[in-house]
Order: structure tokens, then sequence, then C-alpha cells
């Protein structure tokens, strides 16, 4: 008869012992196939049976050549070995609920009636109960390392891009899901939904950026969900500021105005405020024609920053720190453009220009300049010539790596040139503003 390497029995005894423990608690699952192989006589293939994996995937493992970090991975394993509760909580894993568990009767006493309860904790159960309260499957150092992921994003996103930077971010999400699917005390918990909704609001901001409005809804409305279990208010706000933007490239300026306005009343006059005014509400109020409520705006944003510490460059279009005051010229800008007021338009452009161009942000430097040519055309004495070679300076930085709001903006700028289409440089200009809807080395 042939044997079955799966029939290994492992001693109750095994998941007490010392290097035992520490492998679980590390949920180092190829040290845990090492011992069940030392210990018990495991063969690679019995090991395999067990836990539903193939023998070469275990021989991976036992060789150090695979690393597991997935959940059901962890729960695989557990189960295919058969880890008693005390085991499965040191490896991050919730026991398994006994079923019909009934109470066991106490002896009858002369003086007591016949009752019947369950069995009094005994020490060792408590302490297995506090060991189990601290377990995680998220180390200090993994949320601090996402803290850190997070900010380079940010600081990476104007020269990468969203079309390289949104896989990275997406499997980085996915991650997060994963880790919640496991068992953390309730504020490594908290920290991880943060994370997540930080997360999701990038991916939905990165979404607006690449004209893809139904899926930076969808992730909008994910991270509000992630934001109202924890009742982060400034979190909301950020996102209430991304879900601005989306219909304001969608061309729904009410409904920006609208989605500004609520970010506004959850920022409570924090550092969010600072965006949700200037890249919110006045250049919503801009395409709705308020000139009133543009210039109210904009001061208020202004003066936000002075009650704020405020980064002193172009901060990062999709970070989650306050606007700096850079940015918030360059918004202004762009709010006066929609307002035909090409006076107004120069004076922020110019100040937003001299930082721009000091600056590794070349979306800004970019969009500055396509406000700046529109300023030209919309004065007393347009200037087509010098409109049309700004816009071309403008679309060749970005050409590259072109944006939502550089191919709107573009496309704006050569519409108004329109009257002096027979201009060379109009021309040349329409033809580099053409080329940002194809995608690199071809058409669609």
């Amino acid at each position: 008869m042939r044997h079955d390497p799966s029939t290994f029995v492992i001693p109750t005894a095994f998941w007490d012992r010392p290097q035992v423990v520490e492998a679980l608690t590390k949920r180092d699952v190829c040290a845990v196939f090492r011992l069940v192989h030392q210990y018990a006589g495991a063969s690679q293939a019995g090991i395999g049976m067990r836990v539903g994996m193939a023998q070469s995937e275990i021989s991976k493992y036992l060789n150090g050549k695979r690393v597991a970090t997935e959940f059901d991975v962890f729960e695989r394993v557990a189960d295919g070995l058969d880890l008693p509760d005390r085991a499965r909580m040191r490896f991050g894993l919730a026991p398994r609920t006994e079923a019909g568990r009934q109470a066991v009767p106490l002896q009858r006493s002369t003086t007591e009636p016949d009752v019947s309860r369950e069995d009094p904790d005994s020490v060792e159960e408590i302490g297995q109960r506090i060991d189990a309260l601290g377990t995680s499957n998220v180390s200090p150092a993994v949320l601090a390392h996402f803290d850190v992921l997070i900010s380079v994003i940010a600081d990476e996103y104007e020269i990468a891009g969203p079309d390289a930077l949104a896989p990275r971010v997406l499997k980085q999400r996915r991650r997060v899901q994963s880790l919640l699917d496991g068992r953390q005390p309730p504020r490594q918990r908290d920290r991880l939904y943060e994370i997540a909704g930080r997360l999701s609001g990038m991916l939905g901001y990165m979404a607006v950026n690449t004209g893809r409005f139904g899926l930076a809804r969808a992730y909008c409305l994910e991270a509000l969900q992630i934001v109202d279990l924890l009742g982060q208010r400034d979190l909301a706000a950020w996102v209430r500021g991304t879900q601005s933007l989306c219909e304001y490239y969608a061309g729904n300026y009410q409904a920006a105005l609208e989605f500004a306005c609520e970010g506004r009343r959850l920022a409570a006059g924090s550092g969010q405020s600072i965006r949700l005014a200037v890249n919110g509400e006045a250049r919503a109020l801009g395409r709705l024609g308020d000139r009133d409520g543009v210039g109210k705006a904009v001061g208020e944003a202004f003066k936000l920053a002075e009650r704020h510490p405020v980064p002193g460059d172009m901060s990062p279009c999709i970070s989650f720190e306050p606007y700096s005051v850079a940015r918030i010229t360059a918004n202004a800008a762009t709010a006066y453009v929609s307002l035909g007021e090409p006076g107004r338009v120069r004076e922020y452009a110019d100040v937003a220009a001299q930082v721009a161009d000091q600056s590794p942000s070349m979306w800004s430097r970019c969009l500055v300049r396509l406000d700046l040519a529109t300023a030209l055309l919309l004065s007393e004495s347009p200037d087509p010539e010098q409109a049309a070679t700004l816009g071309i300076e403008a679309l060749t930085t970005a050409a590259g790596n072109p944006i939502e709001s550089i191919r709107r903006r573009s496309r704006e700028l050569v519409t108004q040139t329109q009257p002096w289409r027979q201009i060379g440089l109009v021309t040349e200009l329409a033809e580099a503003s053409r080329a940002l809807a194809l995608p690199p080395g071809g058409s669609r």
C-alpha cells in the first residue's frame, strides 16, 4: 500500500516550542515549514498536500526563494497544519469558533441546586488572550514606510506623471487592503484605514489628470467611505477638493463649486481650506462668471495662508499639505482667465512664474505660461504671435507628460487664437495642442 505523505502528525506541544512561537509571531512561513519538516518528519510533498501547494512551491519557501505576505496564504497554512487557537493568534489570525461547545456541569453540592455553567478561565487562558490583544500583522515600521511612500509619490508626481505612478499606488492600495483583512490593535487599524483613504484619494486625483472622470468619482467615493469610518474631517475635505477638481474638468462648474463649499465646511478653517477656496471655489466661480465671488475666494485663500504654515516653494499639486502662496497665485490667475481680466491674470501669473520656473513642477510652469498667453490675447492690444510663442514653449515642455488640465487649457488657447489662424506660429500652436491628445508615438 502506498504511503500517504500528508498523514504526518504534529504533536500539540510542538506549537509551544520557542522556535515555533518565534516563527509564528514573525509570520515566517518559511521557518514554520522548516520546523514542521524537522520535528514532525513531514516531507515537502506532505506539507504541500496539507496546505494546498505544489511541492515546488514548498521547496521555494524552504530555500528562502519565496516569502509569504498574503493573508490567504497564512490562512491556508493555519488550516492545513491544524494550528490550535493559541498558535493561530500568534500567527495573527482569529481563533476558530468551536460550534456546539457545551458547558461542563459542576459536581452536585449538598447546599446548592444542580446547575451547569462554563469552566472558569485559567491563568494560562487569560495570558493567551492578553497575548492576542497585541497581535498584529502590521509593524510600526510598515506604517512608517507607507507615510514615507505617500510623501515620495507626491514629490515625484509632477515628474513621473499619473500613467507611471498610478500602477504603483494601486499596488500599495491593494497591499493595504490585504493587511486590513488581517488582525491589528485599534490604533494600528485606524492608521491603516487612513493610509487606505489617502491612497484611494491619490488614485482619484490621478484619474482626474488622465481624464477618466468616472473612475475618479469612484475612487473619491471609496476614500470618503473610509474617511467616514475614521471621522477625519481634514482628509474628507481633501477628497471633496478632488471631487471639485473632477467636476471642474468635466465641465460641471456648479457641482465643482458645491463640492468645494462642502469641503470648506468640513475643513473648518484648517490648512485644507486654502486649496478648497482657490482651486475649488475661485476657479468654479470664474467659470460661472461671478467676479465678486472670485475676488472673495482668492482673498480668503491668501488670508488662510497667513494663518497656517505653508511651503515656501511651488507645493506639489497632489500633496495633502496646505497650498503654498505660489500655488495660490497660479490658481488665482486661472480664475481670472475665465473672467476675461488680463490685468489680474498677469498680476498673479507673473508672481507664480517666478517660483514655478525655479521648481521641478513642469506642469505648473506650463499652466502659468498658458495663462499668460491667454492674457496676451485678452488685452486691449492683443499680441497673438507672442501668445503663440508662449503657448508653444509651454506645450513643448509638457509634451512628454501632459495631463488633462494642460490638454484642456491648450485647446482653449488654440480656440482663442483662431482670429489669427493665418499666422504661422498660431498654426504651429494648434499642431502642438493636437499632439498632446495622442498617446506616445501614435494616434487614438
